[in-house]
């Protein structure tokens, strides 16, 4: 849907080009940013739960595995505590943005509340899924249940 969006205002926008008059499509902006937050913040914690961010292990591979697993205790702890800022500032201002009405001045009033949520709650879910991931690391056999519920939700 977004990128029927965005092609539709790119090509309405540049008919010029061909002698025809250009008119970009009304409140695809507003619309796109709204669903640029939905699609990321809800997809980074099943991303983290399924391993799939970028990682680059180029110096943990060379430390001795003890090392190893205390930078990966540190990373979750810190990504929890990133994630779990973000998650509060985003219910603090979804709060805000559904008690005062607030919109995204465009051609088409978006109501601000639902990427504001979508933030929060995906903050909220990736925050638990690193303190899950904290957990396995310092109880390896929480590890292997996880893995094991993970497999049978595929």
């Amino acid at each position: 849907m977004m990128m029927l969006a965005g092609a539709a205002d790119v090509v309405l926008t540049n008919l010029d080009k061909v002698g025809l008059e250009s008119q970009p499509v009304p409140g695809v902006h507003e619309f796109l940013a709204t669903m640029m937050v939905v699609g990321v913040f809800l997809a980074i914690p099943l991303a983290q739960q399924r391993r799939g961010h970028i990682q680059v292990n180029l110096l943990t591979r060379l430390m001795p595995p003890v090392w190893r697993r205390a930078a990966s205790v540190l990373q979750h702890t810190l990504s929890a505590a990133l994630f779990a800022a973000i998650a509060w500032f985003g219910w603090q201002t979804t709060t805000h943005a559904w008690s005062v009405n607030e919109f995204a001045a465009g051609a088409f009033d978006l109501p601000l509340w639902p990427a504001r949520f979508a933030l929060a709650l995906g903050s909220t879910v990736m925050t638990l899924q690193c303190l899950f991931d904290l957990a396995g690391e310092l109880h390896p056999a929480l590890r292997a249940e996880q893995s094991a519920s993970s497999q049978a939700l595929h």
